[in-house]
């Protein structure tokens, strides 16, 4: 699970890109950095970015927002919830935990 994926969620805001950065903390913490912006069909997204902790367990991934690295007005954090293992390896998806919000997919 750990280094860099990249891919896209989506929320009140829209179609938004973003990496996620997962590092491994130990014992089944994680630690990440999730970055988003715009996305071509969707360019008003402004760019921000937080640092985030989590669990992994031998079948999901809970992911929640910690603290603003880049805080864009108006945007709040979103935690993030896949289960483990999926199809391929090198996909993850599930579900924002938002209400305003729906899925993510990203790839490494």
């Amino acid at each position: 699970m750990t280094g860099r994926w990249k891919g896209t969620y989506t929320c009140g805001q829209g179609l938004t890109g973003f990496d996620l950065d997962i590092s491994d903390e130990g014992g089944g913490s994680v630690s990440a950095v999730f970055s988003f912006g715009p996305v071509a069909s969707n360019p008003g997204v402004p760019n921000g970015s937080y640092a985030m902790t989590g669990r992994l367990e031998p079948r999901s991934l809970t992911l929640t927002p910690e603290a603003w690295i880049e805080k864009p007005s108006g945007y709040v954090m979103v935690g993030l919830v896949a289960e483990l293992p999926g199809e391929d390896p090198d996909v993850l998806s599930g579900t924002v935990t938002s209400p305003v919000c729906t899925t993510f997919r990203v790839t490494r």
